[in-house]
């Protein structure tokens, strides 16, 4: 037989136990939520083509994205890499892991395919709606890649 105690005590835990779970469970979400400097976030969505001045598609080249938070003359922080598919088509995020700041530039460039015989075409800067959520804004840019023998 229990006493009243017991049952008493019982009571206590039946309540204080469900409301341990709910305190933990939310500051568990609360530090999930948080950010630092190892959260990559995707501001804007950059897509575009690659292809030759007589626009024929590029798909061996790449595609490098790059922030710079201190401006267009400092070193790239935030890069990021893709590869135009066979119609010379890429689209990618660029992963930001450091603030977006007044003096952010961001930059798109592309290095021709080995062999190809395309020079290097001039990078290429561009602005865009940066969000830490989705919708992202979308920006294009595009390359047209002259031949070595025409420069």
């Amino acid at each position: 037989m229990r006493t009243k105690s017991f049952l008493r005590l019982q009571s206590f835990c039946g309540v204080l136990l469900p409301l341990i779970t709910v305190i933990a469970l939310l500051l568990t979400i609360g530090a999930c939520g948080t950010t630092d400097s190892t959260t990559h976030t995707v501001g804007a969505i950059v897509y575009g083509k690659v292809q030759t001045a007589s626009g024929a598609p590029v798909d061996d080249a790449v595609v490098t994205l790059a922030h710079r938070p201190d401006g267009c003359d400092s070193s790239d922080v935030d890069r990021t890499r893709d590869f135009p598919d066979s119609t010379g088509r890429y689209r990618t995020g660029l992963p930001l892991l450091h603030g977006v700041t007044k003096n952010s530039c961001f930059l798109a460039s592309v290095d021709p395919p080995e062999g190809s015989g395309l020079a290097v075409a001039e990078p290429k800067q561009f602005d865009a709606d940066f969000r830490p959520n989705p919708p992202y804004d979308s920006v294009r840019v595009d390359f047209a890649l002259d031949s070595l023998s025409t420069q």
